[in-house]
C-alpha cells in the first residue's frame, strides 16, 4: 500500500494529465507487446536478448538526441539564430 500511495504523490508533484496517463498506458502496452512478438518469434532466451536490446537502442537514441539539442542550446550563445531554426524542427 505504501508503494501506491508513494507513487500517486509523484503523480501529483509532476502534475501527470490525463493524457500523459494515456501515453504511459500505450507505452506500457506497447512495450508488452514487443516483448511478446520477440518471445513469439524467437524464443524466450534469444527473444528476450533481442527486445533488450532493442530497448539498449531506444536509449542510445534518445541520448542522441538529447545531445544534439544540447548542442543547439549550446550554439545559441554564439549564434542566436540557430535557435529560431532549431525551434522550428523541434
Amino acid at each position: 500500500m505504501k508503494l501506491w500511495i508513494k507513487l500517486k504523490n509523484k503523480f501529483v508533484q509532476l502534475e501527470v494529465s490525463e493524457i500523459d496517463c494515456a501515453a504511459l498506458a500505450y507505452l506500457i502496452y506497447a512495450q508488452k507487446k514487443l516483448h511478446n512478438y520477440h518471445v513469439t518469434n524467437f524464443g524466450f532466451d534469444h527473444g528476450v536478448v533481442k527486445y533488450s536490446n532493442l530497448l539498449g537502442l531506444m536509449n542510445e537514441l534518445n541520448e542522441l538526441c538529447h545531445n544534439f539539442k544540447e548542442g543547439f542550446i549550446i550554439g545559441k550563445i554564439f549564434d542566436p539564430t540557430l535557435l529560431d531554426v532549431f525551434d522550428d524542427a523541434f
